[in-house]
């Protein structure tokens, strides 16, 4: 479909990638069973990235007169954002042979089983990242749960939806190899919110 490549976390031949409304301006929605039991994932109930949840969120670094705080503010990114871009997303320093991150901690150890990132928009055009992995903290160390590479072209996608096996954690990270931002700006993170959905 369109060239692009989905590969889940817990990686295995039976990690079968979902991918629906895939279109310009639609949202990406990615789903796995869970690998163990064939159940589907924990009610998706609350959004535990949102700083009125609790959420705190911290990046690797931030472009000029930009900061981490839109990532959780609950403000998608269906906004003007003309003249207060730097208000409605997050953009990381543009460096093409670095990583970018953005880590959510949760308020406390949470069941989660899904995380939307919902990327910056820049006259009319959503600018996603076309390598990163989601993953969890274990406790010791940052585990994969997912991985989204798109090899030829980033499209022009509002939201990146995944869903997946749940895990307790107390952090959650979305890590961009290097130059796996926009094409057109493969060494840039740009980002208006993301969402990390678990159980009450």
């Amino acid at each position: 479909m369109y060239g692009v490549k989905f590969r889940f976390g817990l990686l295995s031949a039976a990690a079968v990638g979902l991918l629906s409304a895939l279109a310009l301006g639609a949202g990406v929605t990615l789903a796995a069973e869970d690998l163990m039991t064939g159940v589907a994932p924990v009610a998706l109930e609350v959004n535990w990235a949102l700083a009125d949840n609790g959420g705190v969120v911290v990046t690797d670094s931030n472009f000029s007169g930009y900061s981490a705080a839109p990532l959780n503010d609950g403000e998608l990114n269906d906004q003007d954002e003309n003249g207060r871009w730097a208000q409605v997303a997050w953009a990381s320093a543009e460096n093409p042979e670095d990583e970018h991150w953005i880590e959510i901690q949760l308020p406390g150890k949470k069941k989660i089983g899904g995380v939307t990132i919902f990327w910056a928009r820049d006259r009319g055009k959503w600018w996603s990242s076309s390598n990163f992995v989601i993953q969890y903290w274990d406790g010791e160390k940052w585990v994969n749960i997912a991985k989204y590479m798109n090899d030829q072209e980033t499209f022009n996608v509002y939201s990146t939806a995944f869903t997946f096996v749940p895990v307790e954690t107390e952090k959650v990270r979305i890590l961009q190899s290097p130059n796996g931002g926009p094409v057109a700006r493969p060494g840039l993170m740009w980002v208006a919110e993301v969402q990390v959905w678990g159980a009450k």
